[in-house]
Formats: structure tokens, sequence, C-alpha cells
């Protein structure tokens, strides 16, 4: 959409917003169907989202907009109205609204990248006013039982990182530690990413927890070991090799083990080759001083 038909039909939504009858509203909505990759329900780019779509979402939210008229919005089967109702809906639970919550979890486990990527960029760039529902929600979608959609854990855990700024992660790890999380490649994306964020914070913490881990929840390994081939983890070259060795030493070669060793390899903290010192790990009994 070109910037002048999109200041008009923002207008039109403010207008229809502000008289707040169902017909106005959807007769303004209508207008993004102008757009013909919106018409043909093609994908979006995720930066198109943000600039278009998240600022008509904010108007959606204000309170003159009908429940009904949400409900609606986020059941239509273009994405682009989905997403705009992601918005609203976020934005209406981060102020408040004991309604917001259910319709708001439904469309963050959408199959379409930008829906979830609505409700995701507008949690993320909440007001320092809305932080304790901000939080709230991302510890309920990492903690709760069962578990909600794999889709809405990866939403969770890729706004982990935002929860912890300005304060110690360890209270982040602890949801970590408890978050019943699913064995799906979104999921798993996502903690890698999260952890590694949280690793660039504070590593020795999150290095001593992932040693804990190995212990307690010993299916996360691979997950460990793909977070430890990001480059934080080679800026503790002692510590990471010594988690490294306790795999090793637990499963044996794995293709996850040697992709850390050649990512500290690339990052040239490696003492020798990774074929020489997985030979010498061989040969020797677990260091005493391997975390645990």
């Amino acid at each position: 959409m070109k910037d002048t038909q999109q200041r008009q039909w923002m207008q039109s939504l403010r207008s229809a917003a502000a008289l707040g009858t169902p017909d106005a509203l959807a007769l303004a909505v209508q207008g993004l169907l102008e757009d013909k990759t919106i018409a043909a329900n093609r994908p979006l780019p995720l930066g198109r989202v943000e600039k278009e779509l998240l600022p008509a979402g904010k108007i959606l939210a204000k309170p003159s907009v009908p429940r009904v008229f949400l409900e609606e919005l986020g059941r239509l089967p273009y994405a682009a109205f989905r997403a705009l109702a992601a918005a609203a809906w976020t934005l209406r639970y981060l102020r408040g609204d004991p309604h917001a919550k259910k319709p708001l979890e439904a469309l963050a486990k959408d199959e379409r990248d930008e829906v979830r990527h609505a409700v995701m960029a507008t949690l993320r760039t909440h007001g320092p006013q809305h932080a304790p529902r901000f939080r709230e929600l991302v510890q309920d979608w990492l903690t709760r039982q069962p578990p909600p959609s794999p889709r809405v854990q990866a939403i969770a855990l890729e706004l982990l990182p935002r929860v912890a700024e300005g304060e110690d992660v360890t209270a982040v790890l602890d949801w970590l530690e408890k978050a019943p999380l699913q064995s799906h490649p979104v999921v798993q994306r996502a903690w890698v990413k999260a952890v590694a964020a949280l690793g660039a914070r504070d590593g020795p913490t999150v290095l001593h927890r992932f040693g804990r881990w190995l212990l307690t929840r010993p299916r996360r390994a691979p997950w460990i070991a793909q977070a430890l081939s990001r480059p934080w983890a080679a800026r503790h070259p002692q510590q990471t090799l010594n988690l490294l060795q306790a795999m090793y030493h637990r499963w044996g070669r794995r293709r996850w083990i040697t992709q850390a060793l050649q990512a500290l390899e690339r990052a040239e903290v490696l003492p020798i080759p990774p074929e020489q010192l997985l030979q010498q790990w061989t040969e020797t009994d677990l260091p005493p001083e391997t975390p645990s």
C-alpha cells in the first residue's frame, strides 16, 4: 500500500473506530483489500506488518470498538485481518481487558507468521506501565500445565530476554527450569535463541544452570549444545568445554557436540582441533571440576 493510500485508510479507520458501529468498521477494514498482496492472502513481509498493521491494530484497540467485531475479525480467512485483530487484542490485554487473553492466545498460535508476529511485536514494545501484565503473560505461557500450543510457547521464549532486561536473569532461568517445554522445532529454536541472549547478559550464571539441567533435564542436552554453539559461549571457554566434555562422556559422539566444538574452533578459543580433543576425552575420565 502506498503512503498516500495508507494515510487515507488509517483516517477512515480512525473515523470508524470513533463511531464504533460494526458496519462502519467492516467497511473501513475492507479497504485493506485494495492491496493486491493482502487480497491474494499472500505472505506479507514482517516489516509491513509492523509499519502498516500494528498502528491500525492500535486504533482498533480503542474501547469504542466492540469486542464482537474484533472476534469476527480474528476469524476471517485473510491473515492481514487476523493480524489487525491480534495487535488490538494484545493491546487490550496489556491495558487490563479481562476478556482479551483468550482471543489473544488463539491468535498467538495462528498458522501464519504475520499474525503471530503482530502479537509478539506488540508485546515486545509495551510501555513500562504494562510491564506487570506482560511479565504475567510470558510466565503463564511458559509454565502453565498443561502447556499451550508450541507456537505460543515459542512466542513466550522469544520475549523472555525482554522480561529479563534490567534485572537478574536467575528468575527467568527458574521459569525455564520449570517449563514443560514441548519437543517441537519451533520451541527448540526459540529456546536456543532465548538462552543465548541470556548468556550474553550473564554467561557464568547460564552455564552453571546448564550444568544442573544436564542432570535434571537430560533431554535438553541437544538444545544446550546448540546454545553453546553461539558466540557468547566462546567468551567462557573453560566452562563451555567442561559442559561439552560432560555431555560427551554421557552420550558419546553426537553431531550437536561436534558442532559446538567447531563453533569454538572458529572463535579461536579451542586449544586443539575438535577431533584431537574428542580423542583426548575418550582416553580420560571426566574432570572433577565439571559443573553439576
